[in-house]
């Protein structure tokens, strides 16, 4: 199955879900067959993106469903594209493969500008390129920024409009990528300060992965007993005790068992 296929399910999954949980007619809106296209001869599309293959498209599927029925149209599972992964850039598959597919007069909807990507100077392009290309675009957190329904009355796109629309669209940029630049610089600012008190970063190390346990251990393997037995016995997985061994080897400029055991041993007993 294709990242494709595993979207549809998975789509098909929230729908069942939200349809027995306060959305009941949300197949009305987000359907199998394509109503837009029988209508307008155009097509409608929608992509969603979340940052990290932890997230869900929960969300940003009710967003997308309680826009189309308060516009009262609908669009096909099929036109609605996915992806799990940073918008840094815009090397995404499914992003990708939904630009190969929309047409002039065809109308995109995301939720917001970040969808589209997380750097200024991409996300800029990529804006100007839809709109050389023909294509609609709607920002369903922005009505400012989207164009009308074929079902709607259409304004005069005047100097005016256009100006300040390109207003909008870089306060709207700055925002979102000041936003994500305060996020990362948070993160940042929060590890340091948690390496600078000491704090583990990462994974915690289990109960038995001690200095303690891997002298033992080296003791063990050295007089034969076997990796497997060894972690048995002192509890410490085999996998950090080969990454404890590299980082040993590597301090100590060694590269032999009994010679390292013999440099720790000495080590814990100046220590004491």
């Amino acid at each position: 199955m294709n990242n494709y296929e595993e979207n549809l399910k998975e789509l098909n999954n929230f729908i069942s879900l939200y349809k027995n949980n306060g959305y009941p007619d949300i197949d009305d809106y987000i359907t199998n067959d394509n109503k837009f296209y029988n209508q307008y001869g155009i097509n409608i599309w929608d992509y969603i993106r979340v940052s990290t293959t932890k997230q869900d498209f929960g969300r940003q599927i009710i967003e997308l469903y309680e826009y189309l029925k308060k516009k009262n149209i609908s669009i096909p599972k099929s036109n609605i594209f996915f992806d799990k992964f940073t918008g840094k850039k815009l090397n995404r598959e499914q992003y990708q493969l939904l630009r190969t597919k929309l047409k002039k007069n065809d109308y995109l909807l995301t939720t917001n500008l970040s969808r589209l990507g997380r750097n200024w100077d991409d996300v800029k392009k990529e804006w100007y390129d839809l709109e050389v290309e023909g294509v609609n675009k709607i920002i369903l957190d922005n009505d400012n920024l989207s164009v009308e329904l074929p079902n709607e009355k259409k304004e005069q796109v005047t100097l005016s409009k256009k100006f300040i629309q390109d207003i909008t669209f870089s306060a709207c940029l700055y925002s979102a990528c000041q936003k994500i630049e305060e996020v990362s610089q948070a993160t940042k600012d929060g590890l340091k300060k948690a390496k600078a008190k000491g704090k583990r970063l990462g994974r915690p190390a289990g109960n038995n992965s001690t200095m303690q346990n891997f002298i033992i251990m080296l003791e063990l393997i050295t007089s034969g007993t076997s990796k497997r037995e060894a972690e048995k016995q002192t509890g410490m997985p085999r996998r950090t005790f080969g990454l404890w061994l590299n980082r040993e080897y590597a301090r100590t400029k060694t590269n032999n068992m009994e010679n390292l055991l013999n440099i720790l041993k000495e080590e814990q007993k100046n220590e004491e």
